[in-house]
Order: C-alpha cells, then sequence, then structure tokens
C-alpha cells in the first residue's frame, strides 16, 4: 500500500490540511498551540495505523525504522515532498512515551514499563539502573546534527497489546497441547508452532504478520516485562522456557532432542510426498523401448524412498520414547526437589522448636493461669456469692393476696355479666311483645337481629367463664405444687367452680321468644 492509497482512507488527512501537515510546523508550538497539538494527533493516528498493519512494508506489525526503508521518502507525496518536520515529530512520540528506541529497550537490564511510566515504587527508586534507563529514555534524540539517526522505534502500546494476546495463545495452543515437553522450545520451533495455530485456527490480522524480529522484541517484553519465560542464546540459537524458572543445562539437551525429533518429522514428510508423486503409469507416455527401463528407475527410486521412510519412522519413534523417558525424568527430579525443600523447611522449623522448652513453657502457663483463679478468689472476698432463699410464710402470704385479688376480679366480672343479662332479657321482651302487637314484617327482622346480637353476647361470656375457669386451675395448681396440698384453698376453688357451672346453666337455658 502506498502513502497516497492509506491517506486517501484517513479522515485526519484531508486534503485542506495537508499542506499544514507536511509543513515545518513546530514553530507553531509556540505560536499556535491548539493548531500544533492537532498536527501531532494526526501524525500519531497515521503512525498508529501504518506500525499496526505494516501498511508500508516494513516487516514488522510492533515497529517503524528510519531507514532500510527510508522512512521519509515512505511518507513523501509528490506534491508535498517529504514530511518537513519529521524529526521533531518523532521526538514528540519519544518524549510522550509513545515510540521506545529499539537499541535502549534491547539493552536495558530493568523492567522497562517503570521506565516508560516513571514510576518505580519505594525499591524501584533506590535501584541505580533504574534511573540510568529513565535517564537515557529522557535524553534520547533522534536527530543528530540535522539528520535522523538509523534506529527502529518500538510502538510500546501496540506491544503490550499483541504481546499479552500472543502468550495466551502460546500457552493455550502450543505448552498445553504440545505431547512431549510443551514449555521447552527454541525460537525458530516457536514460530513455526505459532504459524501453524494461526493457519489452523484462521485468525485475522494482525497475528498472520508476525515476523522473526517481532517475535525476538515480543521475547524480550515476555521475560524481562512479564517473567513468562526464560531464554539463552548459544550459537545464534534461541532456547526457549516457557516458565520463570531459570532454565538448566540438561534442558537445553532436551530443546536439542526435540529439534532433531522434528527435523525427522519434516524428512518423514518430505519422503512421503516424494513416494506419492511416483506415478508408473508415466511410462505408458514414452516410446516401447524406453518404457520398461524407465519403469526400473521408478520402481528402483520407490524401494529406496521407502527403505529411507522406514528407517525415518523408526527414528522418530525411538526419538518420541526418549523424550517419553525424559519427561518422566524431568519429573520425578522437579519432585525430589519438591521433597527435599520440604524436608529443610520441616528441619528449619523444628531446630526452632527444643522439647525442653515446650513442656517448661507448658509448666509456666499451667502456673500463671493458677495464680490467675488465685487472684479471683482474693477479689471475690475469699467466699462464694450465695443468694438468700425466699421465707416459706411470706411466700404463703403472697401467694394468698394473689389468690384473694383474683377471686375479686372474678365476682365484680360475674356481676356485672348478671346485669347485662337482665337488660338484654327486658329488651327481648319488650321486643317481643311489640312484635306480637303490630305483626309488621319489619319488626320481625329487627326482632330476629336482636335474638342474633342476645345470642352472641351470651356465646362470648362464656368464652370468658371458660378462660376464667382455665386460670382458677392453673393458680390453683401453682399454688399445690410451692405449698403442698392447702385444705381451705382446694375448698374455695371447689366454691368457685360450683358457682360457674350454675351460672353457666342459667345462661344456657332458651330464651323465649
Amino acid at each position: 500500500m502506498t502513502i497516497e492509497e492509506l491517506i486517501d482512507d484517513f479522515p485526519l488527512f484531508k486534503a485542506s490540511r495537508l499542506n499544514s501537515l507536511y509543513s515545518a510546523f513546530q514553530k507553531n508550538k509556540q505560536l499556535n498551540p491548539e493548531g500544533y497539538e492537532a498536527n501531532i494527533r494526526a501524525w500519531k493516528s497515521l503512525f498508529n495505523k501504518i506500525i499496526a498493519t505494516d501498511a508500508l512494508n516494513q516487516d514488522s506489525i510492533l515497529s517503524i525504522t528510519t531507514y532500510q526503508p527510508n522512512l521519509a521518502e515512505l511518507l513523501a507525496l509528490p506534491k508535498y515532498g517529504t514530511p518537513k518536520n519529521l524529526d521533531n515529530i518523532l521526538q514528540e512520540f519519544i518524549d510522550t512515551g509513545v515510540l521506545i528506541p529499539n537499541s535502549l529497550y534491547t539493552n536495558a537490564r530493568e523492567n522497562y514499563q517503570t521506565t516508560v511510566s516513571g514510576h518505580f515504587g519505594i525499591l524501584g527508586v533506590l535501584n541505580w539502573n533504574n534511573w540510568l534507563q529513565w535517564r537515557a529514555l529522557k535524553g534520547f534524540k533522534v536527530s543528530d546534527s540535522g539528520k535522523l539517526k538509523n534506529e527502529r522505534y518500538i510502538h510500546w502500546d501496540q506491544l503490550v497489546n499483541i504481546g499479552k494476546q500472543v502468550a495466551r495463545l502460546i500457552s493455550e495452543k502450543i505448552v498445553d497441547n504440545d505431547p512431549f515437553l510443551g514449555d521447552l522450545l527454541t525460537l525458530e520451533m516457536l514460530r513455526e508452532k505459532l504459524e501453524q495455530v494461526i493457519k489452523n485456527d484462521k485468525l485475522e490480522k494482525p497475528f498472520h504478520s508476525l515476523s522473526l524480529l517481532d517475535l525476538k522484541i515480543l521475547l524480550i517484553y515476555w521475560e524481562r516485562e512479564c517473567d513468562q519465560c526464560n531464554s539463552i542464546n548459544i550459537n545464534n540459537n534461541t532456547f526457549i522456557k516457557w516458565s520463570p524458572e531459570k532454565m538448566r543445562n540438561e534442558e537445553i539437551s532436551i530443546i536439542n532432542i526435540k529439534s532433531t525429533m522434528l527435523n525427522l518429522e519434516k524428512r518423514q514428510h518430505e519422503l512421503e510426498d516424494r513416494i506419492g508423486k511416483i506415478d508408473y503409469k508415466c511410462v505408458l507416455k514414452l516410446d516401447a523401448e524406453l518404457r520398461k527401463s524407465k519403469l526400473s528407475q521408478l520402481m528402483q527410486k520407490k524401494k529406496f524412498l521407502l527403505k529411507a521412510l522406514s528407517t525415518t519412522n523408526s527414528q522418530v519413534m525411538e526419538v518420541q520414547g526418549i523424550l517419553h523417558k525424559l519427561e518422566n525424568a524431568r519429573f520425578n527430579l522437579d519432585y525430589v526437589s519438591t521433597l527435599k525443600e520440604s524436608s529443610l523447611v520441616m528441619q528449619k522449623y523444628n531446630k526452632q522448636v527444643v522439647l525442653e522448652d515446650v513442656e517448661k513453657i507448658r509448666e509456666d502457663l499451667d502456673e500463671e493461669m493458677e495464680k490467675i483463679e488465685e487472684v479471683s478468689d482474693v477479689l471475690a472476698g475469699g467466699k462464694p456469692i450465695v443468694v438468700d432463699d425466699v421465707d416459706d410464710d411470706e411466700l404463703e402470704l403472697e401467694l394468698n393476696q394473689l389468690q384473694n385479688e383474683f377471686e375479686n376480679d372474678i365476682k365484680n366480672k360475674q356481676t356485672e355479666k348478671k346485669e347485662n343479662s337482665v337488660t338484654d332479657s327486658n329488651t327481648v321482651s319488650i321486643d317481643n311483645s311489640n312484635l306480637v302487637k303490630t305483626g309488621d314484617a319489619h319488626n320481625n327482622e329487627s326482632m330476629m337481629k336482636a335474638a342474633a346480637a342476645v345470642d352472641e353476647k351470651r356465646k362470648d361470656n362464656e368464652s370468658l367463664g371458660k378462660e376464667q375457669e382455665a386460670l382458677v386451675e392453673k393458680l390453683t395448681n401453682m399454688s399445690i405444687e410451692e405449698n403442698g396440698t392447702n385444705p381451705s384453698l382446694s375448698e374455695n376453688t371447689k366454691q368457685t367452680e360450683q358457682r360457674e357451672q350454675t351460672e353457666q346453666a342459667e345462661q344456657a337455658e332458651p330464651l323465649l321468644i
């Protein structure tokens, strides 16, 4: 894609603004701050798209370079030429943390996230390397003597975003699914497996554009910033362990064995393809005198390839068996190491505990607890706290008073009930007399309502009498339980019950209407 095609689809680079965007607008930083900021935002958006889509074919979706190819020439337009303010644009991106010089990033020793943000934390402030990295980044200049430096610039946000997504792919699709020690591999193996995963899962951009250069940058990010892996470079071959644990020499040997197995598998596929391409029928297209010799050559070639394939198959199976054994051995080693560490921790803890000291502590604790009990007894006056019992005569007097009060309440309620009953009877008699004299249908209805009201009152009185009877029985039982059998109290209770029964019988007589 050319810069013209890219700008045509980019709304911030309208034709009316191109003259300003391609001019030396650095002076506007003081004279027209708003216009300067608008131009910087437009170029930032364009660079984001160029890097993320590799629109200028720089073989990276994480970074962009000033030369090889020449960035200024790639951005040039026929009418306006190269951007006159390109150096200041890049410098603004460096100062704001949008772009990071690759030379500083790859050579950094400490976590570069704190360098970009400038927030070191309490421990980070005391780290001299953090200060050196921060000063190097803040003092970096994109140009020297008016000419852009030959440098590659990493887009920080793109690195963080892609780094997290690809790391998840590696963990879920490669490490967990590899039957042979999936956490051990080389950079080239990682690239091939990623390409296979992206192809099988039909992942969209930008994953399919990941280059070897991008993987090298990502590897630094995963190892130093995320602590997800460890790597070591030996003879231009990068060995990777997808784990925070340091790589052991034995694991480097395992990676070499895996590389051998992958090479054997490639040879296996190549032999199968070559054997599949042999077609005996092609000899039929030749002259009769050449057919026999050509067929003989093809048959010999096929036998040779079949023999080579058989040998390769045996070698692949043998290496796979070795890898299985090595995986078991590594597991046993890790298990024994865990047991050893557990034993050392137990020994360390047990050394801090002496049995004689435990016994002495126990004795001292029991002694101090006895002292606490003695102090509590002294504070209590040396005597147990006792509550005096209630005098029997006082209890009997109180109970008789309660009984008399309850009986008086019953008598008053019975007197009031009798008065109400007489009044209700008189009312019913008057109503009956009036009904006989007049014979009016309306008075008959009133008579029925009055009779129903009297009957309802009678039921209420019966219910009240039952409740009173239950209360008397309950109080009588309480008196018997406290003082034993009391003849006088029992006699009073019987008289009260007889009166209640007589009154209920009188109330139960039917009313004559």
